[in-house]
């Protein structure tokens, strides 16, 4: 547009003012992930993942801690090895096959609530790999989402 109206001897037209702007749907910041900030205090959460919360006796069961400690994957403060393995775990059973899809369950409490964590890992997610060169044949790595 502003080079027919500059070819047509025209000046640029007006940038608009923010408040003069169509509303439209923007990105919202989301809390950190952080298991330090997860609060159990009794609530009402609306999910869309509470088919998750079916598995939850066969996750009491799984020595979740012992696997991330024998796998030696990586975890933080902020997000255990175990916490991270659950969450890992949590987008495989809801069938989120890419890590880029997760982006639209980050704000979703019943998926953090699963996981342990006060909301989803949005930025950064463990995953683990089966290598043929490794020793062991399984190795953690820290990926980008």
């Amino acid at each position: 547009m502003r080079e027919v109206l500059k070819a047509e001897g025209f000046a640029a037209l007006p940038r608009r003012l923010d408040e003069e702007r169509p509303q439209r749907p923007r990105p919202t910041v989301e809390a950190v992930a952080d298991v330090r900030a997860l609060s159990l205090a009794p609530r009402h959460i609306l999910t869309t993942c509470g088919g998750l919360f079916l598995f939850l006796p066969h996750l009491a069961r799984l020595p979740v801690e012992t696997l991330a400690q024998a796998g030696r994957l990586p975890g933080s403060k902020m997000i255990p090895p175990a916490h991270a393995l659950r969450a890992c775990l949590a987008l495989k059973l809801w069938s989120l096959e890419r890590k880029r899809h997760v982006m639209s369950l980050v704000a979703d409490e019943g998926l953090a609530l699963f996981s342990g964590l006060n909301v989803t890992p949005a930025r950064t997610i463990v995953w683990i790999e089966t290598a043929e060169d490794v020793p062991g044949g399984i190795v953690a790595r820290t990926s980008e989402a």
